[in-house]
């Protein structure tokens, strides 16, 4: 089973658009649900966390995103993401460790459910 990393924009400077940004990373994120393509996105795992912690933290967030990407089989990259330096360098990591990157869900779906091999 292949797990694939969701990168999106997050950071912005009003709530308003940190939240348009977190939702419309869940509507991919719910797209491969629907086809039972398992998944990891950092932007939904720690959404608002600079609120709930009373800090921003972007250098520690972007070390986390980056593990968490290394672990990951391919990376799918939401609309938008060409204005988030944090989804720019993750889309850098991915090409860098030779991992499978797409921005069309119909081409992602097809390679996921194809057998490993």
């Amino acid at each position: 089973m292949r797990i694939i990393y969701i990168a999106g924009a997050y950071s912005a400077p009003t709530l308003a658009e940190v939240t348009r940004h977190v939702d419309q990373t869940r509507k991919m994120a719910l797209e491969l649900a629907e086809r039972r393509i398992p998944f990891l996105s950092t932007v939904l795992q720690t959404a608002h966390f600079e609120l709930l912690l009373g800090r921003q933290d972007p250098e520690h967030w972007i070390a986390v995103s980056l593990e968490i990407l290394r672990r990951c089989d391919a990376i799918f990259l939401v609309p938008g993401w060409q204005k988030s330096k944090g989804a720019k360098l993750e889309r850098e990591t991915a090409l860098a460790r030779g991992m499978p990157v797409f921005e069309d869900i119909e081409m992602l779906a097809e390679w996921a459910t194809r057998p490993k091999g």
